[in-house]
């Protein structure tokens, strides 16, 4: 039976607590345009970049020979353009801010661990009025490696003093359901990138999910049935 004091809930951020995907590649394709590269379809950007370190995309997908200086400030200047997009528009996936609360009132820990920066953690929590709901956020200032690798997840196993085997991972990319497989974590996908056949590729995903509706999630065990 689930016992919600012996599980630790992990979140991703971008497209898995978030409903806003389409601000980051909004972002993205104007900073293509004032790099002078060719522009991109919204849809298939955001497959290949969700979940992506943004150094890598800019790097490793565009191939640009920056320097760690010229990279942040691309970086920064993709951030400052979504927090623009998307101020006053950011949403929650449907039921979310709901269960993260549920499962908090039922004793479970529950931690936030994302690619993303200080600000946009801040920027978007502040946005649900959620900041206040989790034990513990680690964002890319707390590790070395950014997702695939499973340094973000590790991390929040270990401020929230739960073992690998006890933590499940919620993640919408195939980067971050990669990165939870690496830590040894059981996994939800919310399949806003993937279809549920894609997201049983992966050996340790226990459910994929539209959404965090309860009755979906119960045929897994993840929500407390006495609540």
């Amino acid at each position: 039976m689930f016992d919600p004091t012996r599980t630790a809930f992990i979140f991703d951020m971008d497209g898995t607590i978030l409903d806003n995907m389409m601000f980051h590649t909004r972002a993205w394709l104007q900073v293509l345009d004032e790099l002078g590269l060719p522009t991109q379809e919204p849809d298939e950007w955001e497959r290949r970049t969700s979940g992506v370190p943004n150094r890598t995309i800019l790097r490793e997908l565009l191939g640009l020979n920056l320097d760690d200086a010229g990279i942040a400030r691309w970086v920064e200047r993709k951030e400052s353009l979504y927090r623009k997009h998307a101020a006053g528009l950011v949403r929650e996936v449907p039921g979310c801010i709901a269960y993260i609360r549920r499962m908090r009132r039922a004793g479970a820990h529950i931690a936030l661990a994302t690619g993303a920066g200080r600000t946009n953690i801040d920027f978007n929590l502040r946005a649900l009025g959620i900041q206040d709901d989790f034990d513990a956020q680690i964002g890319a200032d707390d590790v070395q490696r950014g997702k695939p690798e499973p340094d973000v997840f590790l991390t929040a196993a270990a401020r929230l003093g739960a073992a690998p085997e006890d933590c499940v991972v919620f993640e919408d990319a195939p980067m971050g359901l990669e990165a939870a497989r690496r830590a040894g974590m059981r996994a939800v996908c919310i399949t806003s990138m993937m279809t549920e056949t894609q997201a049983r590729e992966w050996p340790n995903v226990v459910a994929a999910v539209r959404d965090y509706e309860i009755s979906s999630l119960a045929n897994v065990g993840l929500t407390n049935s006495h609540e």
